[in-house]
């Protein structure tokens, strides 16, 4: 399974959005459920195709939570 895998499954989501930033990936958890934003189904995808989530930010203006997942050079592209 590849990045890009993980990508199209993650945006596929509600309430979520991805980009890259340089060599990580970045997944916007945006879905307000009873006043909090849940981010376990990114985690659970990130699991699922063997990458570690490095980090959470949460942006409280934005009302957003960002998953930050490293990449290596490759994954992105699927090798």
């Amino acid at each position: 399974m590849s990045a890009e895998d993980f990508l199209l499954e993650a945006a596929a989501e509600d309430g979520v959005s991805v980009g890259r930033e340089d060599d990580q990936l970045v997944v916007r958890c945006t879905d307000h459920t009873e006043e909090r934003i849940d981010t376990e189904v990114v985690h659970d995808l990130a699991h699922e195709h063997g990458m570690i989530v490095e980090r959470t930010v949460s942006d409280f203006d934005a009302g957003a939570v960002d998953v930050v997942i490293p990449i290596h050079r490759g994954e992105a592209d699927g090798e």
